[in-house]
């Protein structure tokens, strides 16, 4: 559009000083036919040569500064305000989509490097999941042995204490056996420690013996004392 608007100007302005540089030549022609000529001169042939040739270099002059592409050379056309600011609006456009693409390549770096920690972090977890299970396997089959042994332990406790009530038992029975038999055995020894007589001063106590006795009789009668 700029290019066609400028060709178009340029276009406008070379008709403008055409009809301008021609303008005097009719003035002159009409002053000099109401001057007095009588007769009008024809155009010539080659004044109509020289004007075909001088549209048709125009034409090749303005197909070379204004090419079918649309580009138009900066020395020939000055952009208006209006195509500056498009201008400006284009440049600031494609530095935006610069920015924007950097940022996205940055975005999926980090997102890169954050989908790779992230998997190092979960293998890494996993492992370490693999490991708590297994020391709580192991952990889990000693609380069980350790619960059999207790279980073990304490039935050998109650079988134990119901031994050992037994033998209190059989303590006190015994104590009251040995105070039984100590009495027995004080009473054996008080008997034993009893004094007897012999056999002629009892039957002298039994006949009435006479009330004087003589010391070598009363010798002779010594306490004995019993075979058990």
């Amino acid at each position: 559009l700029i290019s066609v608007g400028s060709s178009i100007s340029d276009y406008g302005s070379y008709h403008n000083v055409r009809q301008q540089s021609k303008a005097p030549s009719s003035t002159l022609s009409s002053g000099t036919h109401s001057s007095g000529s009588q007769l009008p001169s024809p155009p010539s042939t080659a004044k109509v040569r020289c004007e075909q040739n001088k549209d048709s270099e125009f034409l090749l002059i303005k197909k070379k500064a204004y090419p079918p592409s649309g580009r138009v050379s900066a020395l020939h056309v000055t952009p208006s305000p209006s195509d500056s600011g498009i201008v400006d609006y284009e440049t600031l456009i494609r530095d935006k989509e610069n920015e924007l693409r950097v940022v996205r390549n940055t975005m999926e770096q980090n997102e890169e490097i954050i989908v790779k920690v992230y998997q190092e972090k979960e293998r890494a977890w996993k492992e370490e999941l693999e490991h708590l299970r297994s020391r709580l396997s192991a952990s889990e089959k000693g609380e069980n042995a350790l619960r059999a042994q207790l279980a073990g332990c304490q039935k050998q406790t109650d079988t134990m204490n119901r031994t050992i009530d037994g033998l209190r038992d059989e303590k006190t029975g015994l104590l009251r056996k040995c105070f039984q038999l100590e009495r027995e055995l004080m009473q054996l020894k008080m008997e034993m420690n009893k004094p007897r007589e012999c056999e002629e001063c009892r039957q002298r106590t039994h006949s009435g013996p006479p009330l004087k006795r003589s010391l070598p009789d009363l010798n002779k009668c010594t306490p004995t004392r019993s075979s058990c």
